[in-house]
């Protein structure tokens, strides 16, 4: 038989050694507590408990109540074999119960189901709202209107799916604050997805527990099989001891033998103040990383943006109407470390002031795209800003076998402390550069554009409408080591311009067996331009127009 328990305006509380209100259900049926404008408080254990121990159901609905300074957990749903645990919360408030707020647990097949409405759990010991499934069951997890804040030991909403189930989190115009740990926390274990949605809502001024790693305002992590999948839409995640939002998805192989999951990351308008990095996405297995990510404004953190895929899967990531400005290290940074291909478009964006507090000259850059295995890497940025960061504007590397191609149009890349553009191909593929309408002025210690070829590659550029100005160094400098060749190529009369660079305006050296090739040099500015080392230095090249 099954139990259903309905309370009514009903109050419990200072229970010496026990629970407020205990439900035990030890056979096939269900166990059910609905409560209405019910409190319990100051017991010795839990405020309210729903054990079901067979194949039946645990479940608990409340309305309007009161969890208040219990010594375990304010209210917990707890099945142990074979059925569902389900929590239907409305008008809720948990607060100052010394485990925790509310803690629902499924530790079978079943699936366990949670929904928050309009609740309030704050200053709780332990975490604000727990979600447990450990069997093959699904999860799902709701919250709507929901303020989590001032967890004093752990999380302000944390959901772990440890079995072959997926999980799916969604928060929906809440406010998570305060907490000691994330302010969310959500863990995939196994062969199931991890999907996780946040919109309209508040994560700020979590991770500050003392004697502790910092903490982020949003962790997910999905360390089995399955993909993981990130929606989050007009979102401040403001003032987090660690990362603004941090998602990942580690390889691991499932206790069935599979293995891979990709990272899927949607980000429709997110700001960020304060704290390490503002959104990173990682994905550390065989499957596929892409980001697209648009309307995103970070403002004072160490690191605007890292998207990293690390091992042999490929990554797409598109940015749009993306600003980092007074990044301590790196505005964004987008890598391939594995055997993949790298895909990076840039639109509409800009990377300001970035690199202040950095020490390295590869990472301190306004935007950093890298691969660096046998893929290839192809990176388009547009209507781009790229000013006053400690080393380059943007740079580009290609450590690998593969190629390296960029396209740079209308940006600019004006008064970093190193290049404007700085793009090194290092193995065998080939360096190719296309740039329009772009201006790469006053970089104080280097080149405006610098292109690096330095193996068995040819290097190619095409200029229309470029400006070199008032650089350390060389207005443009493409050079090639190795056995490729240098194609340099100026397109439109009188389009381009390089003057009053430290070094000279242009510079076109191949010093291996290769040959320089320059076409158009007469559609580039640089006569009696005031470059300190010359106009114009071409090594043994074949010029044509």
């Amino acid at each position: 038989a099954s139990v259903a328990v309905p309370l009514r305006r009903v109050r419990v509380s200072a229970s010496r050694a026990g629970h407020g209100v205990w439900l035990l259900e030890a056979g096939a049926g269900d166990a059910t507590l609905e409560a209405r404008h019910f409190r319990t408080e100051t017991n010795a254990l839990d405020g309210a408990r729903v054990d079901e121990s067979d194949d039946g159901d645990a479940a608990a609905t409340c309305t309007n109540c009161l969890f208040d300074n219990n010594e375990r957990w304010g209210a917990r749903v707890f099945e142990a074999d074979g059925g569902a645990a389900r929590a239907t919360l409305g008008g809720v408030t948990a607060r100052h119960n010394s485990a925790g707020g509310i803690d629902v647990r499924e530790a079978e097949a079943g699936d366990a189901r949670v929904a928050l409405a309009k609740c309030v759990l704050a200053h709780n010991g332990g975490t604000n709202v727990d979600v447990l499934e450990q069997g093959d069951g699904d999860l799902a997890v709701t919250l709507t209107r929901t303020l989590s804040a001032g967890s004093e030991r752990a999380y302000g909403v944390d959901v772990d799916e440890y079995g072959a189930g997926s999980a799916d989190v969604t928060l929906a115009n809440c406010d998570v604050r305060g907490n000691a740990w994330h302010g969310v926390n959500a863990d995939e274990a196994d062969v199931g997805d991890l999907r996780l949605a946040l919109h309209d809502s508040v994560v700020s001024h979590n991770g500050g527990a003392p004697l502790s790693s910092p903490f982020d305002g949003v962790d997910a992590d999905e360390t089995g099989a399955g993909d993981l999948v990130v929606a989050v839409s007009n979102v401040r995640a403001e003032h987090n001891a660690n990362n603004g939002i941090d998602v990942d998805e580690d390889e691991a192989v499932a206790a069935d033998g599979t293995t891979g999951g990709d990272l899927l990351l949607s980000v429709r308008k997110l700001t960020v103040r304060g704290g390490a990095i503002a959104l990173s996405a990682q994905e550390y297995g065989v499957g596929d990383l892409r980001a697209d990510v648009a309307s995103v404004l970070a403002e004072a953190v160490a690191v605007g943006m890292r998207i990293v895929e690390a091992a042999g899967g490929n990554v797409h990531a598109r940015l749009k109407d993306a600003h980092v400005a007074d990044a301590g290290v790196t505005c964004v940074g987008v890598a391939e470390a594995g055997a993949g291909d790298a895909e990076v478009i840039v639109e509409d964006s800009s990377a300001v002031r970035c690199g202040a507090l950095g020490s390295n000259a590869t990472l301190d850059v306004g935007f950093g795209v890298r691969e660096e295995d046998a893929g290839s890497l192809t990176a388009t940025f547009v209507d781009v800003t790229a000013q006053a960061n400690k080393q380059a504007g943007v740079r580009a590397f290609e450590f690998g076998a593969g190629d390296l191609a960029l396209d740079v149009r209308s940006a600019t890349l004006d008064k970093n402390g190193a290049q404007g553009l700085h793009a090194v191909e290092r193995h065998a593929g080939t360096l190719t550069l296309t740039a329009a309408n772009t201006k790469a002025n006053g970089n104080a210690a280097a080149h405006g554009f610098a292109l690096v070829e330095s193996d068995d590659g040819d290097l190619e550029a095409q200029f229309d409408g470029v400006r070199a100005n008032g650089n350390g160094e060389h207005g443009i400098a493409a050079l090639e080591s190795d056995d490729g060749d240098v194609r340099v190529a100026f397109r439109h009369a009188h389009s381009s311009a390089a003057r009053a660079n430290g070094g000279v305006a242009l510079r076109v050296s191949e010093s291996d067996d290769g040959t320089p090739y320059v076409n158009g040099v007469c559609n580039l500015h640089a006569e009696e331009s005031g470059n300190a080392g010359g106009d114009i230095w071409i090594q043994d090249a074949f010029l044509t127009n």
